[in-house]
């Protein structure tokens, strides 16, 4: 072939077959090396960090109930092309392990061990070949066992921390909508809970379950919207709010706050139901999409524009999670909506507070949301008060244990609550008071505090409305 070639040709071949086996070459030494080795992340990791979601946390894919055919996640091949992706990306640092508060706090949960053997479960898969690969082991018990799926609080301390933004929660959450919706398992507590939402439009039992939502508003001067009636804004109360005790008291705080800034709302009162988080992060998506789809024409119905909250869970999902079903609504939460008025003049903050407090940052208004600053310029500007930080603050806030659906789901016996871990660090921080800004927060650390003479849990609004007030 090559005799009678002419000296240009053979120089072209010569050129080609050298540099053909040194490619093979080296590919047969960094093949081995990148497959079957950590450095495998030198190419999988960047591309990881490339394909990164960019748009909300924890924001869960929807689910076509009537028409899917695979309800979340069972087995390997179910997570999409990004989650198994992430599996491949994970470098097994522990970054997400050192700042779970499941982990921290004795659970069974780690989040690294989590991808880990997710990530061995589909190695495994992968390499099985013939007829054990029709019938593969079942992911869930195998790979996370079920204590591990529900020990989630979905805070998402994990996803913050980890340097090639391996996503946990959304993987948590799909296992969980295969085991209530394809298996229909589920801790009791869960179960009462979803229960208490389908029956009652709400997850409260006890003695939150005997009272109806519009008790509130009794003998209060609030426009309560009836059929036909129509609004710009809305204050949406939330379940929590509506019908707790404690934060009842601040929901009232909240309309006469709003009310000495001369803003414009109406309250659904009776008409109000659960905005549906509760339901979606616990894995049953049929009663979120219920919900959700409920709401949504309710807000239509009124022609409602503009909606504040005061719980970060339902700020979260009406502006983050409600337009994918057609409800596309400005949403604020209520600290934007003070830090603005208080800007614009219409509320002024007269009254000496002497109070040396620390401001905890709940989960989903902090990591899903980036609302940091607001809050804290409100506190900043309440006379005599002194603001001193956490170490765990901000971005690297620790969870108060309620949200997952936690708030309902009983502790796992011979563990340390999250919350109570939580006040150790407020403790330590040496003040007499935490401020939050969510209702969660607010009851798990009330449940928490064991000297309430020495410490007190309060919202932020409460501490607004008390140096609204003129000095006696």
């Amino acid at each position: 072939m090559f005799i009678e070639m002419g000296e240009e040709a053979l120089r072209f071949w010569h050129k080609f077959l050298w540099w053909f086996h040194s490619a093979l070459t080296l590919g047969a030494i960094l093949y081995p090396g990148l497959a079957f080795s950590k450095l495998q992340h030198i190419i999988v990791s960047p591309l990881n960090i490339f394909f990164r979601s960019l748009g909300p946390v924890g924001s869960p894919l929807p689910i076509d109930i009537e028409k899917a055919e695979i309800l979340g996640v069972g087995e390997i091949k179910d997570f999409t092309w990004k989650q198994l992706l992430d599996l491949d990306a994970c470098t097994n640092c522990g970054r997400c392990e050192d700042v779970c508060p499941a982990w921290e706090t004795g659970k069974p949960l780690s989040p690294r061990k989590l991808i880990q053997d997710l990530k061995g479960h589909m190695i495994q898969i992968s390499s099985n070949k013939g007829p054990a690969s029709e019938n593969p082991s079942p992911l869930i018990g195998e790979a996370p066992n079920e204590a591990e799926i529900w020990s989630c609080t979905t805070c998402a301390a994990c996803q913050e921390a980890c340097p090639v933004y391996v996503e946990h929660i959304l993987k948590i959450i799909d296992l969980r909508r295969h085991l209530v919706l394809a298996q229909n398992k589920m801790p009791e507590s869960a179960q009462l809970m979803l229960r208490n939402m389908q029956m009652r439009g709400h997850p409260w039992a006890g003695a939150q379950s005997l009272r109806l939502r519009g008790d509130w508003t009794t003998n209060l001067d609030l426009k309560i919207l009836a059929e036909g009636d129509q609004i710009n804004t809305l204050l949406w109360v939330g379940c929590t709010g509506a019908l707790v005790d404690r934060n009842v008291g601040v929901t009232l705080s909240l309309t006469r706050v709003l009310k000495a800034a001369g803003v414009d709302f109406a309250v659904l009162g009776e008409g109000e139901t659960c905005c549906g988080d509760p339901a979606r992060r616990a894995g049953y998506e049929f009663q979120f999409q219920l919900m959700a789809e409920q709401n949504i024409e309710i807000f239509k119905t009124h022609h409602i524009q503009e909606i504040i909250t005061s719980c970060p869970h339902c700020y979260n999902i009406i502006k983050n999670e409600y337009p994918k079903y057609g409800g596309q609504f400005k949403v604020i939460h209520y600290t934007q909506l003070l830090w603005d008025l208080l800007k614009q003049g219409k509320l002024s903050l007269l009254n000496e507070i002497h109070s040396t407090l620390t401001y905890h940052d709940p989960c989903y208004l902090g990591r899903y949301n980036g609302i940091y600053s607001e809050p804290r310029q409100i506190l900043k500007m309440i006379p005599k008060v002194t603001l001193k930080e956490m170490k765990r603050s901000r971005e690297r806030s620790f969870c108060c244990g309620g949200g997952g659906g936690h708030m309902w789901i009983e502790e796992q016996p011979g563990t340390q609550k999250i919350s109570q871990k939580r006040i150790e660090e407020v403790i330590q921080t040496e003040v007499d008071t935490v401020v939050t800004s969510c209702p969660y927060c607010l009851q798990m650390f009330e449940e928490s505090i064991e000297n309430k003479d020495s410490l007190k849990a309060k919202d932020l609004v409460e501490m607004v409305e008390l140096s609204l007030k003129k000095s006696s």
